[in-house]
């Protein structure tokens, strides 16, 4: 029986049944703090945001800005997030009827080609997207032609494990593993192993939430009790 210091029991039967347990070689980030036994973990797999426009350029000069604060958003992956234009803004024309002024339309599309979002594109103050990725997006002095656009690219992470985290937005908000064994606070990476599968005592782990059980649930950690 292995036992866990939590912040709730001071000392706690990590496992609450005999499903197989696995453990795998993983590597915590550096600067984390101190980790106990039974630490929920996620893994960090996205990067900064970077964009560019479409390779090739564009013919209008509009601009795309990312949010500086928070430019990744949740359910985001890593990848090239392609926003593209795909009906160029129409002045209106003079006949009879008088054939109205459209704005321009783009579109969001994820790294996997699912289209996120498809909005107007507005001359100042333009427009705020929020969907996996924060962005405004307006309109120059010289119109996006059609097919104009940026990539938003967000890097692969370092791979490396830290304490699961929903409000977390570098992919370490999905929980993924258990920690085997204790860390102590250290500056640099830390090589450690992990439980990848397992029937766990809700009681005996630190972190855990409903988010998190929701994560386990269909993978080989089964979260449970002793009663």
């Amino acid at each position: 029986m292995e036992l866990v210091t939590t912040q709730e029991q001071s000392r706690a039967q990590l496992f609450a049944g005999d499903f197989p347990r696995i453990t795998k070689a993983i590597t915590i980030a550096a600067s984390v703090g101190a980790l106990i036994v039974g630490t929920v973990l996620g893994k960090i797999t996205k990067g900064a945001a970077t964009k560019a426009a479409k390779s090739g350029g564009n013919t209008g000069d509009g601009t795309l800005t990312l949010d500086e604060t928070t430019p990744i958003l949740a359910g985001a992956i890593a990848g090239v997030y392609k926003v593209r234009v795909i009906r160029a803004a129409l002045a209106q024309v003079g006949t009879t009827p008088a054939v109205p002024a459209q704005k321009a339309i783009a579109e969001l599309v994820d790294p996997l080609g699912n289209v996120l979002d498809v909005f107007d594109l507005p001359t100042t103050p333009g427009i705020t997207v929020s969907n996996q990725v924060k962005f405004a997006m307006v309109e120059g002095s010289t119109a996006f032609a059609l097919g104009d656009g940026f990539d938003i690219t967000i890097a692969a992470g370092s791979g490396y494990y830290k304490p699961y985290d929903e409000d977390n937005i570098d992919g370490s908000e999905k929980a993924v593993a258990i920690l085997a064994e204790a860390v102590a606070s250290s500056s640099s990476v830390t090589k450690t192993i992990a439980y990848v599968t397992g029937h766990f005592n809700e009681a005996a782990l630190t972190g855990i939430d409903a988010a998190a059980k929701k994560d386990f649930e269909g993978t080989p950690i089964v979260i449970g009790s002793l009663n």
